[in-house]
Parts: structure tokens; C-alpha cells; sequence
């Protein structure tokens, strides 16, 4: 236990196994009343949400793991598989979506309970997950970012970092715990919840390296690499990992023709050329561009899966010098705000870390959170959001939960000072006043008290700041519901915003950024029915001026529905050319 009044020794009801639980229990329940209380109000379900719950539904019902048309290697498969089983008893796939947010939201505390608890103290697990249970980043704004693969993800990645913390008693508990090996278990943990997650994200594959690698060179340094069981284990570690690996990799492998840890990395780079640049019409133009054959925009096309991003920068070597600069710029600009990991924490962090000298042992421990960082920072290379990094935020709660720790022992400790006469009573002082355990307790978590008060005051704002963003329109929200009322349930929609079609209940069609035969031709081969246009997109595709305006409507369309919100137009136009045409004028 740390701090000064901590040491002293917990009554036997502290000690008895079910009231330390209960705490934890609470904490979780807290965790959970907060998300069901977010998801009673009112969300857009927008960005890469509609793909994943797409693919889950197509998947369930027997129309394979696609949604546009081929099967897809861009999303990981497990959130869809999950919301799919859900959506066979929901038979809502937004519904879907938030029970999963709900559940690994509220089941993350655990782990990073955990982890507090085996690197410092049981307190500090508590305070920690207090703040995994209430943090706007945690809590709000992953329900706004347009993924929700956030939770599921955040799970098994401190899942696994705790049990790939086991794997290090020998070193964190000191020389009397040396000659004891970790339990065999934690190999198989640790390989197969970062399995999940990769499943879930393929960053994930990074967690799997770091851990492996840093214990490599934890038992290199101390000269324990000769021993059986610890190889054995690796093995383990390794197997447990490929369970969850090869079956999707092997997968790729056939759609793509390639082994590959991620399709994805070649065009994320290259698509995020724009984005790093703040221009986000290079970024439309790189995604939802043609493919050389005209019938498939670039990000779902077959093209796109090979793509080198090796060669990409050999062929460009300065303009990803100036990614990564302008990247690097923007990690701590995302990082450190309210929608993520608010800045006033940040001296709870530096105390929690540097408040004394680091032992050997903890030092070990400290590297390994740090080391933790970087398959979060190899984000840079392409482009830094905030859902994106997010998974870095636990380790700065249970740094920022030591800190509270320590800042509540502070107080106690002045608090008992303050109390101490400064003349003993023999010498005709006042008698000394103890404070009284519950008065202890109170005072040291006082600290914490206001802190997570503070987070959760900071909601209203939070939830303005992501909700304010251009492709968030609850308007999208509003056509797909009308429209799902009148045109028939398996009309094939094209537009720029996937919202729009998801709430249709209709299939969807990305419009592509090219020019009006261009995307005629497009949209005949995918069969569209009907094609729906934000004013918004004018920003970066100003060649659809005329179809929002309504001044020159080419032939072959049909001008349907037109909406107006906040000043900005939404029209719905009709391929009068298809024979599935049934929407009403």
C-alpha cells in the first residue's frame, strides 16, 4: 500500500475477498448507468458505424461478410460479428451497436483495475477505473465518432496488457519473487485478447509485438532466457495469438491475393496525404475517387489492396517527412483536450509518475505502460484522430489515478499536521485530535471526488464539440427515416454520407468524386435508385452545384424531396432510367 496514512493496516472487513470486490462491482455499475443514460439521448448513427453493422447484418443472414457488393477486407470482423449475433435478437442494428458499447464500455474498468492494482495499489486501481467509468472520452465521445469499435477494442488490448503485466511478477514483486515463474495462464490471456482486438483493429498487432518483444529483453537482461517453461509459454503466447490471427489473415489472403497484417495500410497513408495536409477535398478525391476501371470507387476497390506504402514514400520521401511533421504537431493538439484526456489532469499525470524516485521494479512496470504508447503513436505515419488514440488514454488514468493517490494522502497528512499541537499537553497544550478512519477516508478521496465531478459537469460541452462536425447531421438522420417510409426496402441509394441510406434501411452506394458522366456511368453499373446530395459536399465537390441548386437537373434524374436545415439543402433525386424505380413524387 503507498502513501502515509494508507500503511495503516485495513480492519478484517477490508480484507475479506467479497467487500473488495464490491467496490470494483460499484464502480462498474457506475460505468454502466452512465452509457445507458448516454444512449437514451439522441445519436446519429454516421462515418464507418453504418459499414460495420452492415456487414454484421449481411453476414447472419447468409449474404456473406459484404455490403457493397464483394466481400470486404477493409473492417476488422469481429464488432460486425457481434452486433450481427445482436441483431438476431434485437433486430436493431443501431440497438446493437450501443449494447456492445454498454457492455465492454462499463467491463473496461476491470482490467485497468487491474493493472493498477498489480502496478501500485489497490486504491490506485480504484481511482483509476473510477475515471475509466466517467471520462467524456470514454463516455461521450465514443458514442459520436462514427466507429463505436472503441469499447470492444479497449477491452481485450487491457485485457491483454494485464495479463502481459503478469508475465513480469518476477521483476515488479522484487528478488523474493525471482525464482517463481508467472502463471501459464497469462501467456494464453495475453495472446488471444490481442488476437480480438486485432480482430476488432489491426493496430493491435502492435500491443502483440511490444509485449513480446519487452519481455524478451526483461528476461535477456536478468539472463533468464535458458529456462524451459518460459519458452513454453511463449509458444503459448504465440498460439493463443494465432487462433484469432490466421483464420482472417488466411481470409485476406484470398481475397487479396496477399498475406498481409492490414489491407489497409497502403491506402490509409495514401488517403491521408490530404487529410495531415488540413484538405479535405485531396482526402475525398483519394477515397472516393475512380478506380482505373470507372465502376468502383478507390477505397472499396481491388486496387487499392495492394498498395505499397513503402513505395509511396520512396517514391516521395518529402511530402512523408511533412506528414509525419505536421502529424506529430497534431498528436498532442488531439490528445490533450475535453473530447479526449482534458489537460487539467495533466499535473495528476506528473505527480503520479514523478512524485519519487522509480525502483528497479516499478521502473519495469513504468517502461511497460510507456512502451504501450506505441502502437498509438505509429498513427503519425498516416493521420491523428482522436478515436484513433484514444486507447492510449487508460495509462494516463492510471497515472493520473497514483496522482490522485498521492494528492489525497497530502491531504490527510496536512489535514493530521495541522491538528498536531505544537506544545504537548503536558507542557500545557491542547490534547491532540485524531481523525477518525471515516474522516480519513473522506478526506483522501476528496481529490478524486472533484475530479470525476468535474468530468462529468464537462458532458454538455463534450457532446457539442463531436456533434459539431460537418458529416454529423441529424438531417441525414431525418431523409434516411422518411425515406425509409416511402420507397421500397430494396432500393440501392448513392450518396456521399452513409447515415442517409442506413436509416432508408436501404442499400448503400458511395457517390463518387468525378464528374457527372462519370458517375452516371457508375451508377448504372451499381444500379442505383435513387441519389441523395448534401449542400455540404459542395465544399469539396463543387461540380454538384447545379443538382443542389436544382438549376440544371440532368434527364436522367428525377427531383423528388427537397429539405432545408440550418440554411443548407438536402435533395433526393430519382434514377428515372432504372426499372426498380418506386418512390413516390
Amino acid at each position: 500500500m503507498e502513501g502515509t496514512w494508507s500503511r495503516v493496516r485495513e480492519p478484517l472487513w477490508q480484507r475479506i475477498a467479497w467487500p473488495r470486490w464490491a467496490t470494483v462491482l460499484l464502480i462498474w455499475l457506475a460505468a454502466f448507468v452512465v452509457r445507458l443514460v448516454l444512449v437514451g439521448m439522441d445519436r446519429v448513427v454516421w462515418g464507418d458505424e453504418p459499414f460495420y453493422l452492415w456487414l454484421g447484418k449481411n453476414w447472419v443472414t447468409g449474404k456473406g461478410f459484404a455490403f457493397v457488393g464483394h466481400p470486404d477486407v477493409h473492417h476488422g470482423p469481429l464488432f460486425p460479428v457481434l452486433a450481427g449475433l445482436l441483431y438476431l435478437l434485437t433486430h436493431d442494428l443501431a440497438l446493437a451497436s450501443e449494447v456492445l458499447y454498454l457492455i465492454f464500455g462499463s467491463l473496461l474498468v476491470w482490467p485497468v483495475y487491474a493493472l493498477g492494482e498489480e502496478l501500485y495499489s489497490r486504491r490506485a486501481g480504484l481511482i483509476a477505473a473510477a475515471l475509466v467509468a466517467t471520462l467524456p472520452g470514454m463516455t461521450v465521445s465514443v458514442l459520436h465518432w462514427g466507429t463505436m469499435t472503441e469499447p470492444l477494442y479497449m477491452f481485450f488490448v487491457y485485457l491483454g496488457l494485464w495479463a502481459g503485466l503478469l508475465l513480469f511478477r518476477p521483476w515488479l514483486r522484487g528478488s523474493g519473487e525471482m525464482s517463481k515463474e508467472p502463471p501459464w495462464w497469462a501467456y494464453g490471456v495475453a495472446g488471444l485478447s490481442f488476437g480480438l482486438a486485432y480482430l476488432t483493429r489491426p493496430e493491435a498487432i502492435g500491443y502483440f509485438a511490444v509485449v513480446g518483444g519487452y519481455l524478451l529483453l526483461v528476461r535477456l537482461l536478468g539472463k533468464r532466457l535458458r529456462e524451459r517453461r518460459f519458452w513454453l509459454g511463449l509458444v503459448f503466447y504465440l498460439l493463443a495469438f494465432g487462433v484469432a490471427f490466421l483464420p482472417y489473415a488466411y481470409y485476406v489472403r484470398v481475397q487479396t491475393g496477399s498475406w498481409m497484417v492490414s489491407e489497409k495500410v497502403g491506402v490509409a497513408y495514401l488517403t491521408g496525404i490530404g487529410l495531415a495536409h488540413g484538405d479535405t477535398a485531396a482526402f475525398d478525391k483519394a477515397t472516393w475517387g475512380l478506380d482505373s476501371t470507372g465502376l468502383e470507387t478507390f477505397f472499396f476497390s481491388p486496387e487499392s489492396y495492394n498498395v505499397s506504402m513503402l513505395h509511396l514514400i520512396l517514391d516521395d520521401p518529402k511530402t512523408f517527412a511533412i506528414v509525419l511533421y505536421l502529424n506529430v504537431q497534431r498528436f498532442a493538439k488531439v490528445l490533450i483536450d475535453w473530447t479526449l484526456f482534458p489537460y487539467l489532469l495533466l499535473p495528476l499525470v506528473v505527480l503520479g509518475l514523478f512524485d519519487r524516485g522509480w525502483t528497479r521494479e516499478r521502473t519495469i512496470g513504468e517502461v511497460y505502460l510507456l512502451l504501450s504508447i506505441l502502437p498509438v503513436l505509429g498513427f503519425v505515419l498516416f493521420y491523428i484522430q482522436a478515436r484513433y488514440i484514444l486507447p492510449f488514454a487508460p495509462v494516463l488514468l492510471l497515472w493520473t489515478g497514483r496522482g490522485l493517490l498521492r494528492l489525497g494522502d497530502w491531504l490527510v497528512g496536512t489535514v493530521i499536521e495541522l491538528r498536531t499541537p505544537e506544545v504537548s499537553p503536558a507542557q500545557g497544550g491542547r490534547p491532540y485530535r485524531r481523525l477518525s478512519r471515516p474522516l480519513r477516508a473522506a478526506l483522501g478521496a476528496l481529490p478524486t471526488v472533484l475530479v470525476l465531478a468535474l468530468l462529468l459537469m464537462a458532458y454538455p460541452q463534450v457532446l457539442s464539440s463531436v456533434t459539431n462536425v460537418a458529416s454529423v447531421r441529424p438531417a441525414h438522420k431525418t431523409v434516411g427515416q422518411f425515406l425509409s417510409q416511402v420507397i421500397p426496402s430494396d432500393s440501392v441509394i448513392m450518396c456521399r454520407y452513409p447515415a442517409i441510406a442506413f436509416y432508408a434501411q436501404a442499400r448503400w452506394v458511395p457517390t463518387p468524386n468525378a464528374s457527372w458522366p462519370e458517375v452516371l456511368r457508375y451508377a448504372r453499373h451499381k444500379k442505383v435508385d435513387y441519389f441523395v446530395i448534401d449542400e455540404r459536399e459542395l465544399r469539396y465537390r463543387p461540380q454538384f452545384k447545379d443538382l443542389v441548386t436544382g438549376e440544371h437537373i440532368p434527364k436522367e434524374l428525377k427531383r423528388l424531396y427537397v429539405f432545408e436545415e440550418g440554411g443548407e439543402r438536402l435533395v433526393v433525386y430519382q434514377f428515372i432510367h432504372t426499372p426498380s424505380s418506386g418512390g413516390q413524387s
